[in-house]
């Protein structure tokens, strides 16, 4: 299986923890006060992923420098013998810009991830050394090392995978042990949806953010309703990025309204569309308002194409969730609103006929 290195070298981390941020601009600067919270409802203390768009990472080493590896896979890789602790998290980055970054402003290159779902497994060695040790300065030899492995993958609930270190043993039990903040309820609008909800976290929890009566009206309906709105939401995304004129996604869009599998390059690895989406010169390019503030647009025909990958998801509550934001971004902050509220009418009414997915959402 191959394996893309995005980084490897030495990082500095602070107050134990290097955080993974993602966003228009790599993410918020790090102050760190809401670490704790992302531990939330996790079984595990080493790799916190309750804030949508962000990771925090727990390492022995109170300060100063260790040894850090992230790879991007095509698939779950093996666990190797040498390491020591494994846990695996759901993550979605909420922008294109995808950051290590360490409290009190440390930074290191960017990590180039599509905006899709990622398992993500966090291995680490020598954690009781470097929690022994607690600093590490900037001519010595790092002490611990870690390594970050991310596949595409839906989202699914976080797992302890190994654990040897009694640094790792105190941080799992203490997030077992930790009662909800409040910060996950305010993530989703008000109060926790349920598990079913919880458990796909980002573009449900974006979504939301935007319009929490749809996301519960949502989940409320068939599968076959689910299904029927992924489809228009994929549409109404592609129409206004002006990807329905670019003849191999219009392909893919029909074929999903047929009830038919995604042709290629829909059918495999995700990064063979957005490749090709890439590389196509048909493709237009305009931008977009980014959907909560930011000093920077968005192309809209990326902001648009996570929603035709979405109609290959399993889940169909996860493939509407994740195409109605898309969606969302594409059309911008100005007419957003309008068609998710249109949605949350039909869906209040009758919900879309699986065999039409225009019924009760006209153009």
């Amino acid at each position: 299986m191959s394996a893309l290195v995005l980084m490897s070298g030495r990082v500095w981390v602070a107050r134990s923890r290097v955080h993974v941020l993602s966003g228009s601009t790599g993410g918020p600067p790090v102050d760190d006060p809401a670490a704790p919270e992302s531990f939330d409802g996790q079984s595990n203390g080493l790799c916190g992923a309750g804030a949508a768009g962000r990771l925090v990472l727990v390492t022995g080493l109170r300060t100063g420098q260790v040894d850090f590896e992230a790879r991007l896979h095509d698939g779950p890789p093996p666990l190797g013998a040498e390491w020591e602790e494994a846990v695996e998290v759901s993550f979605r980055p909420t922008g294109p810009v995808v950051r290590l970054a360490t409290p009190g402003g440390g930074r290191s290159p960017e990590l180039h991830l599509p905006e899709t779902d990622y398992r993500v497994r966090y291995c680490a060695t020598g954690v009781d050394a470097g929690a022994e040790r607690d600093t590490v300065l900037a001519h010595e030899q790092p002490v611990d090392r870690y390594l970050l492995d991310l596949w595409p993958a839906p989202p699914e609930p976080d797992r302890v995978l190994r654990q040897r270190a009694a640094y790792s043993a105190r941080k799992h039990q203490r997030a077992r042990d930790q009662r909800p903040s409040g910060w996950e309820a305010r993530e989703w609008g008000g109060e926790l949806p349920g598990e079913r909800l919880r458990e796909l976290r980002g573009p449900a929890m974006a979504l939301a953010r935007l319009n929490r009566p749809l996301l519960d009206a949502l989940a409320e309906r068939t599968t076959g309703e689910q299904r029927a709105v992924a489809r228009w939401a994929a549409r109404q995304a592609c129409a206004v990025a002006g990807l329905t004129a670019v003849p191999w996604i219009a392909e893919a869009l029909a074929a999903a309204e047929r009830g038919m599998a995604l042709p290629a390059p829909f059918d495999g690895d995700q990064r063979r569309a957005w490749d090709r989406l890439y590389a196509d010169p048909a493709v237009p390019t305009t931008t977009v308002e980014c959907p909560f503030g930011g000093p920077d647009n968005r192309l809209r025909h990326e902001a648009a194409f996570p929603a035709v990958l979405a109609l290959a998801d399993p889940d169909p509550l996860g493939a509407a969730c994740e195409a109605l934001w898309a969606a969302a971004v594409a059309l911008g902050p100005h007419e957003r609103d309008g068609l998710l509220e249109r949605v949350r009418e039909a869906l209040s009414r009758t919900g879309p006929d699986p065999a039409d997915p225009n019924r009760g959402m006209t153009e």
